[in-house]
């Protein structure tokens, strides 16, 4: 079975990061219309102060403390903030799981929309289908527990992900002991082998006709 090429893993990620982040956008825009709350006027004048004046960053925070506590105005819109954050954390989780694991487990190739768009998808180390078990474990502890140490650690964890996914295998491979493949090559191989097998079948019943009418010899 022919392995994804590096180029085809790397679009296919590609494509499936896009998706995701259309979606936590639109999500981010969806809570923002219904929960947020227009930046106060005193809070953008105090933005506008760290970032425009020679005030030291200790007297700024003093000063923004002070009228987060002060401030209504100021305290309701960091609530509402917050809460829009909270719940668009948890719609994510959401979609994450539903797309990177549900999606795999009922779409035939185990695929999701950028591999299908690659023709690529992912078996374990036997070539066979992912089990539910491997897809979990590939998708929720490897791509997200990557994701999470990425948002805390810049571009590092990324950067050594796809060095070692150019040498054949990336680290979620690695912890589910599964292989990205090429999903049109199983196709032609299985094609091939219908082939064969149906002319060998042709041969055999040629054979067995011809001595069939092969006359007797007394």
């Amino acid at each position: 079975m022919k392995k994804a090429t590096y180029g085809q893993r790397f679009a296919a990620a590609l494509i499936d990061v896009i998706i995701f982040a259309v979606f936590a956008i639109l999500i981010s825009l969806i809570l923002n219309g219904i929960f947020g709350v227009a930046e106060p006027q005193a809070l953008t004048e105090l933005m506008d102060q760290l970032y425009n004046t020679n005030v030291s960053y200790e007297d700024w925070y003093a000063q923004y403390e002070q009228l987060i506590t002060n401030n209504t105005e100021v305290a309701n819109y960091m609530s509402a903030q917050a809460k829009v954050e909270t719940i668009s954390l948890i719609i994510n989780l959401i979609g994450f799981v539903g797309y990177f694991i549900i999606l795999p487990i009922f779409w035939k190739n185990n695929q999701t929309v950028g591999r299908f768009v690659m023709k690529i998808k992912v078996v374990d180390e036997d070539a066979d289908y992912l089990s539910v078990s491997a897809i979990i474990i590939r998708e929720l502890v490897g791509t997200l527990l990557i994701t999470v140490i990425l948002s805390c650690c810049c571009c590092i964890p990324l950067i050594i992900n796809l060095i070692i996914m150019a040498r054949g295998r990336s680290i979620q491979d690695s912890i589910s002991r599964t292989e990205v493949v090429s999903s049109i090559h199983k196709l032609e191989e299985n094609d091939g082998n219908e082939l064969n097998s149906f002319l060998n079948a042709e041969v055999t019943s040629s054979k067995e006709v011809e001595e069939e009418e092969k006359p007797f010899n007394f």
